[in-house]
């Protein structure tokens, strides 16, 4: 609405940690074609996801008020805030619902249909954003109103394609699953959600820290950002490859070939962050440029580009390394080692705000510090997946030269957990 007052964007907090736990056990189902267990695990999904929902919206419509009063809303904010979460929170369902069928997509490797769905739930989105903003003159509600309506849109194709398809048999979903069934998703739902909230607690902070350095550091902070959520965007189809892949071929119990899909996803994902380094440290000086004018932020987000170029292997293997302990249904695992590396990056930004500390605090600094994520991420994850006799990957049935075990010796290279005549990890 022209002159309206601007506005934060509030909405019901994404959880796609539903994909994430759906995808690796629809596509230990499907590696064995057990349809019947993919519908029921879909329908579980459906219901946990609509049950989540359902009290994420209420609660947040509810208790908005108070949430805006405390991050100290004005008056004339609060009054298009409002009712703009209100009428957002009516498709936290359908939110809820859309991570849980991209992830039974996912888990069958199918990413297209995921694709369609979103790109006409985008262009309803356009029109009904002018329709309603503009033609009937509603303002922020308007906006609200059609965010809502192309989500829900986004949920009914998605709902009739996951049907269509057969992953999904609508009489399984008569029967509302007991705890029992849907243990296993909500403890790993639980793990990946403290999981996202360390990080994202840790990156407040640092944004706060940001912001002390005033109006120039912030904004090249939050530039800095964007450029690195953006580079990261390429690692984020090989991590789901490779979750997919290995929850497949684990699912089947072939161990070396989900041994083997790590090895090949995470060599493609630092041959592709060598390419998105070099770019970055080329164009470090023209960069800036796309969205700033200001000389002091550009020289600011110029010196500091060349920290995120150098980290961005780190970036992508850390990224692969996530997806293969997902695909593995080892959660804890990503929850403990984000909980003792946020730890770390949080003493790193503390440590930098005490009067002992002999350097100034400055943007690169700060993102010195940041980038302790990505190293612990890496370490931890890293030491999960290799670890000695329990290691997912060199466990023995990894082999460097080609296989010429004799049929006679099929046993014993069962027995020590290979895969006897199938193809070499490297030629």
């Amino acid at each position: 609405r022209p002159h309206a007052p601007h506005l934060p964007a509030p909405r019901p907090p994404p959880m796609p940690h539903h994909q994430y736990t759906t995808t690796p056990r629809i596509a230990a189902a499907a590696s064995t074609n057990n349809m019947a267990a993919v519908s029921k695990i879909a329908s579980q999904g459906l219901w946990v996801a609509i049950t989540i929902g359902t009290i994420t919206g209420i609660s947040l419509a509810i208790a908005c008020p108070t949430l805006f009063a405390l991050m100290g809303t004005s008056p004339e904010v609060m009054e298009y805030a409002v009712p703009f979460l209100r009428v957002r929170c009516l498709s936290s369902p359908a939110i809820m619902m859309t991570y849980v069928m991209s992830g039974v997509f996912r888990g069958f490797k199918d990413t297209k249909a995921t694709l369609v769905s979103s790109t006409w739930s985008n262009i309803a989105h356009i029109a009904l954003d002018a329709f309603c903003i503009f033609y009937l003159g509603m303002g922020a509600v308007g906006a609200a109103v059609a965010t809502s309506m192309s989500l829900w849109l986004n949920w009914s194709i998605l709902f009739t394609n996951i049907v269509k398809s057969g992953y999904l048999k609508v009489s399984d979903m008569a029967t509302y699953p007991s705890v029992a069934d849907v243990a296993p998703m909500l403890r790993n739902g639980v793990l990946l959600s403290t999981r996202s909230l360390l990080a994202m607690s840790t990156l407040i902070f640092a944004t706060k820290m940001a912001a002390g350095l005033g109006a120039a550091g912030l904004a090249a902070h939050e530039i800095i950002r964007q450029i690195w959520v953006v580079s990261n965007q390429a690692f984020t189809s090989l991590d789901i490859a490779t979750q997919s892949l290995v929850a497949f071929y684990k699912g089947k119990g072939d161990r070396q070939s989900a041994g083997r899909v790590f090895l090949r996803t995470n060599a493609l994902t630092v041959f592709v962050s060598i390419i998105i380094m070099g770019s970055l440290i080329a164009g470090r000086n023209s960069l800036p440029a796309l969205f700033t004018q200001d000389p002091v932020v550009k020289t600011v987000v110029a010196s500091v580009i060349p920290l995120i170029a150098i980290y961005m292997p780190m970036d992508g293997m850390a990224s692969v390394l996530d997806g293969f302990l997902m695909g593995s249904e080892r959660t804890g695992a990503l929850s403990k080692v984000m909980a003792c590396t946020s730890m770390m990056c949080a003493l790193a930004l503390v440590v930098q705000t005490l009067e002992c500390w002999p350097m100034t605090v400055t943007v690169l600094s700060v993102w010195a510090a940041i980038k302790i994520l990505t190293v612990g991420r890496l370490i931890g994850n890293g030491y999960a997946v290799f670890r000695g006799k329990e290691s997912d990957v060199f466990f023995g049935g990894i082999r460097f030269k080609r296989d010429t075990t004799p049929d006679t010796e099929v046993g014993r290279a069962e027995d020590d957990g290979g895969v006897p005549g199938t193809a070499p990890a490297f030629a």
